[in-house]
């Protein structure tokens, strides 16, 4: 393992680990079930789960473990991501955000491919319960040539109450590595 390999990993390790201590405040926790169409011409079922941790009314910071596996092949990919958020409100019940993403896509059968990247998005809520969200990250690899993306998730959700959330996603990955997705999401806030 080369030496920006072997720093990348206990970097991660080291934030995780900090970020676990702090779960039991967790501000939310999010499980999703997607549908993954590949540039390849076959389909993915994908799983994820992902914890919040709101440091204060504008900085979050969120930690995702995400697994996929192809129906034609069987292959499994695991991504396990880092993101900071800062929002900023810019009218009543709507804000943008900008922050930043680090993180490993591990395809089985292959090397990881680490990247990081920097995401920019809007949320507005037209009405009391539904909510609506677009955002756009641009990554590249770190230490490799294949992670150069343009990742785009447009929203539409539903408070169930003022602790739930459902949300439908529809996701565009474009770049070095390319498919469509459908998600369902439940998400719990604390």
């Amino acid at each position: 393992m080369k030496f920006k390999e072997w720093y990348f990993h206990v970097a991660i390790i080291a934030f995780c680990t900090s970020f676990l201590s702090s779960l039991a405040y967790a501000d939310s926790f999010s499980i999703a079930k997607g549908y993954q169409e590949n540039s390849n011409n076959t389909d993915s079922d994908a799983y994820a789960v992902k914890y919040i941790h709101d440091i204060n009314k504008q900085f979050d910071i969120g930690l995702l473990l995400n697994n996929s596996k192809n129906k034609t092949t069987d292959g499994i990919v695991s991504q396990y991501e880092i993101s900071t958020k800062y929002k900023v409100p810019v009218a009543s019940r709507t804000l943008v955000y900008g922050g930043t993403v680090l993180g490993s896509l591990q395809p089985s059968g292959t090397t990881s491919r680490n990247y990081a990247g920097v995401e920019v998005g809007v949320m507005t809520k037209p009405f009391s319960k539904v909510g609506l969200r677009l955002d756009h990250t641009l990554m590249t690899g770190v230490n490799v040539s294949t992670m150069d993306n343009n990742f785009t998730k447009v929203w539409l959700a539903y408070d169930l109450t003022k602790s739930d959330v459902v949300a439908l996603r529809r996701d565009f990955m474009r770049g070095d590595l390319k498919f469509d997705a459908w998600r369902l999401i439940y998400q719990h806030k604390f």
